[in-house]
C-alpha cells in the first residue's frame, strides 16, 4: 500500500490527530512538512485555502475532519459495525472540535493570558467540558476502539500541555487520557511541540 501524503507541520495541532489516527489503523500516512504554503494557496492547490491538506493516489482530501474520517475509512475503523459506538466516536469528534475552537479563540484574544487563565479556571470552558465528558461512557482499548477516541485523546493532550492539572479533577477521563496518550497511536508524535502556548 502505498504511503498518503500529509501536509502539515510537526506540531501539536490539527494534523496531530490525523497522524495518530494514522498509526492507530495502520494506514500509511507520511507527513510532508517542507512545503511553500503561499504558494500551495495562490496556485489554487488547496481547495480551501488551508492545511493540513491530504494526497493518496488521484484524492486530494481537503478539511481536518473530512481527512480524519477518510483514515479511519481506510483503516475499518470508523465504527460503523455498531450504531453506538459510532455515534460515541462522532461526538468525541466534534467535542475535540469544540476543545480546539475554545482553546483557539483564547490563544487569539487580545489578552491571551487572562483569556486562557479563565477558560481553564473553575467554572470555566475546559473544566465544563470535562465535566460532561466524565460522565459518559469512554472507550478503553486503543486496540479496538473507533477514531473518535484518538481525536479526543489528541485535543487532551493538547490541553494537558497548556494545563498539565487539567485532568486532575476528573479520574475516569484522566483515565482514558493516560491509556490512549500512551498508546503506539502516538509513538514519535506526542513529543511534537505546541502551536498553543500560555504565554
Amino acid at each position: 500500500m502505498s504511503s498518503a501524503k500529509l501536509y502539515y507541520w510537526p506540531v501539536k495541532a490539527r494534523g496531530y490527530p490525523l497522524l495518530a489516527a494514522a498509526q492507530a489503523f495502520k494506514v500509511p500516512v507520511t507527513l510532508e512538512s517542507n512545503f511553500d504554503f503561499a504558494a500551495l494557496k495562490t496556485n489554487g492547490t488547496l481547495p480551501f485555502g488551508q492545511v493540513p491538506y491530504l494526497v493518496d493516489g488521484d484524492l486530494k482530501i481537503a478539511q481536518s475532519g473530512a481527512i480524519l474520517r477518510y483514515i479511519a475509512k481506510k483503516g475499518n475503523r470508523n465504527g460503523y459495525e455498531n450504531d453506538a459506538d459510532f455515534v460515541r466516536s462522532e461526538m468525541f469528534i466534534e467535542e475535540a472540535v469544540d476543545l480546539s475552537t475554545e482553546l483557539g479563540k483564547a490563544h487569539s484574544s487580545a489578552d491571551k493570558v487572562t483569556a486562557l487563565n479563565t477558560l481553564f479556571a473553575a467554572g470555566g470552558g475546559i473544566p465544563k467540558h470535562f465535566g460532561f465528558l466524565e460522565k459518559l461512557p469512554l472507550f478503553e482499548d486503543p486496540a479496538t476502539a473507533p477514531v473518535g477516541a484518538f481525536s479526543l485523546a489528541a485535543a487532551l493532550d493538547i490541553v494537558i500541555g497548556l494545563e498539565p492539572t487539567a485532568l486532575d479533577a476528573f479520574p475516569k477521563l484522566k483515565n482514558f487520557y493516560n491509556t490512549f496518550i500512551k498508546s503506539s497511536a502516538f509513538d514519535g508524535i506526542r513529543d511534537f511541540p505546541m502551536y498553543f502556548s500560555r504565554k
